[in-house]
């Protein structure tokens, strides 16, 4: 009856709007994290786009390097390639969403649109070990007490254009959409200022 009498239903009022928000867990020992939570009608309303671009079967997957990443609307895209991709694609929508979500904060991160934050431009900050570095194993953490495995970390630098600088005694690697620290991480050499080192990556 009430859909009946009103069938564009009634908009929130402020008691309900002020149920908005998003909850992060803790992260677990595998390493992964819960969320949960209540959007209101404008940030519904602006997710859903987003999603329905970069969620699409067979784009920006993950588990499948030769799932497209660039555009979905391009001229350039191979349609061929995208309707393969999308045929092999076995993520459940839940899962295509989170990688859409991971897509759209590492374009917004590498845009530069945030500018910086205590001097630094908004970005993901890993800092690991030298010997994390080099052997490409463990567990590095993030500006806010993160985890992040060492994989994980080179992979977030495999398309990012390194900027090595010396501050204190640890290498801080700023990396497009992530910096790295490698070594032990002090006041100073947080605070330093990138300077290019040529030849390394």
């Amino acid at each position: 009856m009430l859909a009946y009498l009103n069938p564009d239903g009634d908009a929130p009022d402020e008691k309900e709007r002020r149920r908005r928000g998003l909850r992060i867990g803790k992260q677990g020992t595998d390493l992964m994290t819960p969320i949960s939570g209540l959007l209101d009608p404008e940030t519904r309303a602006l997710l859903e786009p987003v999603l329905a671009k970069l969620a699409r079967p067979g784009m920006n997957n993950p588990d499948d390097p030769d799932s497209p990443r660039r555009d979905v609307e391009s001229d350039t895209l191979d349609r061929d390639a995208l309707a393969k991709a999308a045929a092999r694609d076995t993520r459940t929508v839940v899962q295509r969403n989170h990688d859409a979500l991971k897509v759209a904060l590492r374009q917004l991160l590498s845009s530069g649109v945030l500018g910086s934050y205590r001097g630094l431009p908004v970005t993901a900050i890993l800092t690991m070990s030298v010997q994390q570095l080099e052997h490409g194993a463990g567990v590095v953490t993030t500006a806010s007490g993160g985890l992040v495995p060492v994989r994980d970390a080179l992979r977030m630098a495999e398309t990012a254009h390194p900027v090595l600088a010396v501050g204190g005694t640890s290498l801080h690697g700023v990396l497009g959409g992530s910096i790295i620290t490698a070594g032990p991480c002090t006041s100073d050499a947080r605070d330093a200022s990138p300077r290019p080192i040529s030849g390394w990556r």
